[in-house]
């Protein structure tokens, strides 16, 4: 011990140490649990950790892939990245109120409903996708002509298409869904859509956009002259012309700021689930030149976009 603390009085040590103890309890425990170790759930959880070692010290932060989650008493917080992670931790015995990042609004609705949160962890999540108004806001500040747009979507998930189709009738424009139980189905509902259609928005489904049906997804598009909006920049850059997304490290940075507000002024608590507040903006300028569309550039398009929900 230092000599200035060694010779403090005995009551003035006391009080140090419980200072010293407050401090260290004030620190809450979160886990960070990545699905796996691909490069968005890790530049994520290294955007979330910097932006809480920068702006607030409150957090003892821990970062564990899914494949060697070991859980530890204590946890005051566990931070699922990605869908597999959520069902794996929300599995788990313990009262750690759990928050999703990486995972869309479908797919934390469907978790929650089932029978993997039937414990009833306190659960919250801070959506992946974006959501259904701001899609439309950018296809309009985009493509201001745009007069109808289709989706295709497995089963039948109001979740995903309800607040899209209320978005799209709100600013005037028309909407046709297509549903498909195989990937098989999916070309012929574009060859359905064909002439309906200004522009065809994909929507995070597994069962409609993977890395093995992408391409012929994209070339039956090329071959119509129908553009595409997508959900992120890998898209953009496999053949679709527009995207609207939140990247992993602007997810990381806002999972930080939340966590940093929803513990001032009072008790912690769990975030609300919702959006995230920040996003950008893409534009595949070939396949725009390509199908002789002529779009502004992201910064432009950013900006109508803030004019049109600033004050």
């Amino acid at each position: 011990m230092p000599p200035i603390v060694h010779h403090l009085p005995p009551i003035l040590l006391l009080g140090l140490w419980l200072l010293w103890t407050a401090a260290a309890w004030a620190a809450a425990s979160v886990t960070l649990v990545l699905s796996d170790s691909s490069t968005a759930y890790l530049e994520a959880a290294n955007s979330l950790r910097q932006a809480l070692e920068r702006e607030d010290q409150r957090w003892r932060l821990r970062v564990e892939p899914l494949a060697a989650r070991h859980r530890v008493q204590g946890e005051d917080l566990v931070i699922p990245m990605g869908l597999r992670a959520l069902r794996a931790v929300l599995a788990e015995p313990g009262h750690a109120p759990v928050w999703a990042l990486m995972v869309t609004r479908a797919e934390y609705e469907s978790v929650a409903a089932g029978p993997a949160a039937a414990s009833r962890r306190p659960l919250s999540a801070l959506f992946l996708d974006q959501p259904a108004s701001r899609q439309i806001q950018m296809l309009l500040a985009a493509l201001p002509d745009t007069k109808s747009l289709g989706v295709i979507t497995s089963g039948d998930d109001a979740s995903m298409t309800g607040p899209l189709r209320e978005a799209a009738a709100a600013r005037g424009l028309n909407l046709a869904v297509e549903r498909v139980e195989r990937y098989g189905d999916v070309i012929a509902m574009i060859e359905n859509m064909k002439g309906r259609i200004d522009l065809l928005l994909l929507l995070p489904d597994p069962l409609v956009v993977d890395a093995g049906t992408l391409r012929p997804l994209l070339l039956e598009t090329y071959r119509h002259r129908l553009p595409v909006m997508a959900y992120s920049t890998p898209l953009v850059a496999a053949g679709a012309m527009l995207a609207v997304y939140a990247s992993p490290e602007r997810i990381g940075r806002e999972a930080a700021m939340r966590l940093s507000r929803a513990g001032k002024g009072g008790p912690w608590r769990l975030p609300p689930p919702g959006y995230v507040d920040d996003f950008e903006v893409a534009v595949n300028r070939s396949v725009a030149l390509a199908l002789d569309i002529r779009v502004p550039t992201s910064e432009l398009i950013r900006r109508r976009m803030a004019k049109r929900t600033g004050p």
